[in-house]
């Protein structure tokens, strides 16, 4: 071998050799690194976008549950106002009712039993003026009737009036007057009673 060329393989062979295997190894092994590190962070990632997810629903749900109550309070508030203004309707009409039955009771307990044909009111004074007034429409009929009876004629009707239905509802409330208070004829006094209201109503 020329000397030149016994130069160059010795040159060659002084140049290190690589250890391709255990490089591929160390690389493989940087890879495998990241790759458990990538994978780490992703599954913390996917933890965090579950829990956030969670949290989203948690909170729409809520609201939406917080919405609902909101709507049935707002339902049940309304019912209420409409109950409390039909109670406070009933309160208003059950205490006139009663303050009427005192008045009744107080200054004119001869119409106790004839409480429902008195026109009703506005007021105490407006009730009591017109239970004045049947009460002494009854009391000119039953006069007039027995003056009537005495003197052997007919009983004569108001004026404008219908003669046999003026003398029929002046009969009936003397009737009804004769049987107030009386238990035992109270079915007989309420069917005279609805005979009356049925002819006020007549000639309203």
């Amino acid at each position: 071998m020329p000397e030149e060329d016994k130069d160059k393989q010795e040159i060659k062979d002084e140049k290190p050799k690589v250890d391709w295997e255990k490089k591929f190894q160390e690389q493989a092994a940087k890879n495998q690194a990241e790759l458990d590190r990538l994978t780490k962070r992703a599954e913390e990632a996917e933890t965090a976008k579950k829990t956030r997810e969670e949290e989203a629903a948690r909170l729409a749900e809520a609201s939406a549950e917080k919405e609902r109550k909101a709507k049935e309070l707002e339902e049940q508030s309304k019912s209420s106002a409409t109950r409390l203004s039909e109670l406070e309707t009933e309160k208003a009409k059950l205490q006139k009712t009663v303050g009427f039955q005192k008045i009744i009771m107080a200054e004119f307990p001869d119409l106790v039993e004839l409480a429902d044909i008195i026109p009703a009111a506005e007021d105490d004074d407006g009730f009591r003026k017109n239970a004045k007034g049947l009460q002494e429409r009854i009391i000119a009929m039953i006069e007039k009737r027995t003056k009537t009876a005495l003197a052997g004629a007919s009983p004569s009707s108001p004026q404008g009036a219908p003669a046999d239905q003026s003398a029929e509802l002046d009969g009936l409330y003397v009737k009804a007057y004769a049987l107030a208070g009386d238990q035992t004829k109270k079915a007989e006094f309420d069917a005279v009673n609805k005979q009356i209201r049925e002819l006020e109503a007549k000639r309203k």
